[in-house]
């Protein structure tokens, strides 16, 4: 099985798409997107709900957090953003662009950098424009 995984592993890494597979390997939902996928670091027991989108550069793994993260349904996580350690982003959140989150963020909220602060889905420009778009 080893060998099969292996070989069936090996597209992927022309992309450089790490993915923990197997018994303690990653968890992933239905609906799962790779936009870009480039450089994309998915560790070991990282839960991952439906329809959730994953840009390039971007690492789920552990942190200084116990624990790995957990990410509810249709979760957006943009370009070069890091999630570390047992954080847990809840439903109909987005993580912006480079942002590092070592904290749980709530449901239907968006994480901006610089420096990162937790806002409601609704007073995000973007984050309406994609709501309005899916009715």
């Amino acid at each position: 099985m080893w060998i099969l995984y292996r070989v069936l592993h090996m597209p992927y890494r022309f992309f450089n798409v790490e993915l923990w597979a197997g018994e303690s390997g990653a968890k992933i939902g239905a609906g799962f997107c790779l936009i870009h996928p480039a450089n994309i670091y998915i560790g070991p027991r990282v839960e991952i709900g439906e329809n959730c989108k994953l840009f390039h550069e971007v690492t789920l793994g552990t942190g200084h957090m116990p624990g790995t993260p957990k990410l509810g349904n249709n979760v957006d996580i943009f370009v070069g953003a890091r999630i570390l350690g047992g954080v847990t982003i809840e439903n109909d959140s987005m993580v912006s662009a480079n942002c590092v989150v070592t904290k749980n963020v709530p449901a239907g909220s968006v994480v901006v950098s610089a420096p990162n602060r937790v806002i409601p889905r609704s007073l995000s420009p973007k984050a309406r424009g994609m709501d309005k778009e899916d009715t």
